[in-house]
């Protein structure tokens, strides 16, 4: 989101979101301040919040690049991919979480 203004983050107001986005990105964050890394990588947000004071932005030099390639598929039911995004040990360069109904479009 944002990328227009060359800030790539992953909330803000917007006239248009999707149900499955609004869920994932209300788990991005532990607290208001505190980013969950992994997911923050894994959607390519570059900036984030200092937890200190809020309004100082920091770099996220671990933050991906919008279009990957090359990791393992990992297959999870639908109403586990928000938990598994959110993981502490999610590493989207790792692997790649996908639905079982994907399977037709490999």
């Amino acid at each position: 989101m944002n990328l227009m203004k060359s800030v790539s983050k992953i909330d803000g107001f917007y006239s248009l979101e999707f149900p499955e986005m609004i869920e994932v990105t209300s788990r991005a964050f532990d607290s208001p301040n505190s980013l969950r890394r992994g997911l923050a990588d894994f959607l390519g947000s570059s900036q984030y919040l200092a937890d200190s004071d809020g309004l100082t932005w920091l770099e996220n030099t671990n933050a991906q690049p919008l279009v990957t390639a090359g990791q393992s598929p990992v297959f999870v039911e639908e109403g586990e991919l928000p938990t598994m995004l959110t993981a502490e040990d999610y590493d989207p360069r790792k692997y790649v979480l996908l639905l079982p109904s994907e399977i037709d479009r490999l």
